[in-house]
């Protein structure tokens, strides 16, 4: 809480907040974490919330020196102990300990320093929980002067029991959370002077994090081998041909702006050597590129051309970040460079970001302004994107949309987008219905209107939708009503609508009829209630004058009823907005086409074909009309309805009626064919009915007989499969054979010889038993059991 300035200002407003604070840290019953954690607290809120984060703590009341000990004391128990309960709480004190030189010079003593060198080695060998704040921790002790030297002695010395540094054994860890917290560490290590030695024994560790990319490894891992570049030591120099390092060499270059190569305001941050060589490498500060530099930035093209998506972003970043150099700038047109952003534009995967580069490149830098502008291919690909909906998406804190309007503040550009028939693209993604669709349509005419407010784009959409609404095709007039909806969201929509709400009315009225004088909206009385789909018409009660000017034209072919749908849906969804609501209900028009729906006279009795499920029918054109009505007449109020896209369309399907047709077609024939033969109904439905279920007896027959013979060869296998059981048990009464030949001998001398009349006690010998025998004999390969079966027959 106290690491903010909300939470210092909240401690300083309770009323004597610094006596409790010293009855706390004087109060021996208390436990000494606690003391020494109010210790922190207390210096911590005493730092001025006002004041710059950099200044120090000025407590009004100094501790005395026997405070300070015990809370040493304690914090070297607590660490010395190695897996104490309190050790995490005490490890996350040493961030606030170290931004006060008193409690560094009272508390983190050297002795307490060598006392968490060894906690380190105990928790090094198990990371865990503790490894991310350990880390944390001697971050903070590295920035300070007074406790840096005896930590950079120790992370070079090898622990007992190893023969590595501390510094390599940190850095075995493989969790990138883990392995992010350490990099952070020994990034400032790398830092300072004193400690380059003993940094530069792991550099191969850190050339093999450079590819890393995952998290911020590589990238760490990059800036420390910045920071300990040496020229004369070319075998530990970064491998610009592997991808993910020239990655992460990229995400450095914009990282590292060129402010921060002379900060040394913050504490052990001296000068920033990454800086420096990270501007002579790409060669920032050269009059002119030499071999390698050319080499990187050729590498830096191909990875915009051909690489993956991480290698192309940082690849495209970090050419933008040298074009703010003029000589760069100069060789990257000389390389076609900005060609090859336009051909990205036509990659789903690119094409965002390519516009982005091109837009930076034509706001701040004018010398390629013109040639970006002159390329011939680039309205044809921004249309391209904007049809496929390239747009939206974002890179990074940048809209899509905010990069096309910056296109479109380039009037040339603006003109050959126009040419490129730009409305025709919006008015085909406007039709389709579909959300996205419409509010990338919706987006781009008001980036359109904003640099040409009195421009056609408005006009020119409704002008296509009404010539979808004339269409007789539903598929067609759905087109138009969606994009009248959407049109209907905004006030240059409305405004060009409502002129043309007039021709809506007329598509639905007859053709030659003379418009009636509109007379105040009445409640519809319960006696002119519209005709639903089951019901005929009344009579027209228009007058004889009427009736003579407006009939249809008689030798023209009757219209589907589905071509009135689309019209009556536009007005109906218009009649939401009050502005076209009162518009429609004062023209006359409007007066006419409610006069003759009330009449009955507006639709004919013409219905569409039941096998057209899913095109409108009479009773929708019917079902519509008096929703459109009572929208205008404001007798019926639907909330929500002025959405937008093909949520507005009613749902057309009629596979209800498609049933009820062919169940009518059945009957039909069974009725009206006995008829033409001259025989009876009777008949016609024997000789319907009987053929399927005397066919259903046979196959059903045939099914039986063979599920009998499966089930007969199947008793017989296993007959066969258990010859070794029965054998053994026949042979185990031999005199049985006997007894039976001898009773059959005293029947008679037939050629059943032993099978004579048997009593109920002779079951087992049945002539079933002896084929059952035989059965088992042969199977078994016996040929005594055959020549037992034979001798006694």
């Amino acid at each position: 809480m106290l690491r903010f300035k909300e939470g210092k200002q909240c401690v300083r407003n309770v009323p004597n907040w610094e006596t409790q604070f010293m009855n706390l840290i004087h109060n021996r019953n208390c436990p000494p974490l606690v003391r020494l954690v109010t210790i922190v607290a207390y210096y911590e809120a005493s730092r001025d919330p006002d004041a710059h984060s950099k200044s120090r703590a000025q407590p009004h009341a100094e501790l005395s020196p026997d405070v300070f000990d015990d809370a040493k004391n304690c914090l070297r128990d607590i660490l010395a102990a190695h897996k104490h309960r309190d050790g995490p709480r005490v490890v996350a004190l040493l961030r606030p300990l170290t931004k006060h030189q008193m409690l560094r010079e009272r508390i983190l003593t050297q002795d307490v320093l060598e006392t968490l060198v060894n906690l380190l080695d105990v928790i090094v060998t198990q990371p865990g929980g503790n490894f991310g704040q350990a880390m944390d921790g001697l971050n903070c002790l590295l920035q300070c002067e007074d406790t840096r030297p005896i930590l950079i002695e120790k992370l070079g010395e090898n622990p007992p029991n190893s023969n590595v540094s501390r510094l390599s054994r940190i850095l075995e860890v493989n969790n990138p959370h883990l392995l992010t917290a350490a990099l952070r560490m020994v990034l400032t290590l790398a830092r300072i002077p004193q400690a380059r030695a003993v940094c530069s024994v792991v550099k191969p560790r850190f050339r093999e994090l450079a590819g890393k990319d995952e998290r911020l490894v590589g990238l760490l891992a990059v800036e420390i081998l910045l920071a300990l570049y040496d020229p004369n030591d070319q075998e530990q120099q970064l491998n610009i041909r592997d991808a993910r390092v020239r990655a992460n060499l990229a995400g450095a270059l914009v990282r590292l702006t060129p402010e921060r190569h002379d900060s040394g305001d913050e504490p052990g941050r001296g000068v920033d050597p990454g800086q420096l060589i990270l501007r002579r490498l790409f060669g920032l500060d050269a009059p002119e590129l030499n071999e390698q530099q050319r080499t990187l930035i050729g590498e830096l093209k191909k990875a915009v051309q051909k690489g993956d998506a991480r290698e192309r972003i940082a690849a495209t970043m970090t050419l933008l970040k040298l074009c703010e150099t003029a000589t760069i700038r100069t060789y990257l047109t000389q390389i076609n460079l900005l060609d090859v952003f336009i051909g990205q534009l036509r990659r789903k995967e690119s094409a965002l970001l390519a516009a982005y580069a091109l837009v930076t490149c034509m706001t701040h830098h004018s010398d390629m302004k013109e040639s970006i502008k002159d390329n011939e291919d680039l309205p044809n690909n921004i249309v391209g994107m904007l049809r496929l909906d390239y747009f939206d998406d974002a890179v990074g804190p940048v809209e899509g949309f905010q990069i096309f309007g910056d296109f479109m503040q380039h009037v040339d550009l603006r003109e050959k987008i126009r040419n490129y028939n730009i409305t025709e693209v919006l008015n085909s993604k406007l039709g389709k219905g579909k959300p996205k669709e419409i509010r990338t349509s919706l987006i781009s005419l008001e980036i359109f209107r904003a640099f040409e407010p009195d421009g056609p784009w408005t006009s020119d959409l409704v002008k296509r939708s009404l010539e979808y609404l004339g269409n007789s095709a539903w598929k067609a007039q759905k087109a138009g009503v969606t994009i009248l909806s959407a049109l209907a969201q905004t006030e240059h929509g409305v405004a060009a609508i409502k002129p043309r709400i007039y021709e809506i009315i007329e598509m639905l009225l007859p053709e030659g009829y003379l418009p009636i004088q509109p007379s105040p909206p009445q409640p519809t009385p319960a006696t002119q209630t519209s005709p639903s789909e089951g019901q005929t018409q009344p009579a027209a009660t228009t007058s004889q004058a009427a009736v003579a000017r407006s009939p249809t034209l008689l030798d023209a072919p009757p219209k589907p009823p589905s071509w009135m749908l689309g019209p009556a849906c536009a007005l109906r969804i218009l009649a939401q907005n009050e502005m076209l609501r009162k518009h429609t209900r004062d023209t006359m028009q409007y007066g006419s086409l409610k006069h003759l729906y009330l009449s009955g006279t507006l639709i004919d009795e013409t219905d569409t074909s039941p096998w057209r499920v899913k095109t409108p029918n009479r009773g929708d054109v019917i079902n519509m009309l008096d929703k459109m009505i009572k929208a205008v007449d404001e007798e019926l109020s639907e909330e929500g309805l002025m959405s937008i896209g093909d949520a507005v369309l009613p749902h057309i399907e009629h596979w209800d009626r498609l049933v009820t047709m062919v169940s009518h077609r059945a009957v039909g024939a069974i009725t009206i064919l006995p008829a033409l033969l001259g025989v009876s109904t009777l008949a016609i439905l024997a000789v319907i009915v009987i053929p399927p279920i005397y066919v259903s007896a046979l196959v059903y027959g045939f099914l039986k007989q063979v599920r009998a013979r499966y089930l007969d060869t199947r008793i017989l296998e296993r007959l066969r499969n258990g010859a070794t059981h029965i054998i053994p048990h026949r042979e185990t009464r031999p005199s049985s054979h006997e007894g039976e030949s001898a009773s059959g001998g005293h029947d008679g001398d037939g050629p059943s010889g032993g099978h004579g009349d048997e009593g109920p006690s002779d079951g087992h010998d049945s002539e079933s038993s002896q084929g059952v025998e035989m059965t088992h004999a042969e199977g078994s390969g016996d040929p005594q059991g055959t020549t037992s079966a034979t001798s006694q027959e």
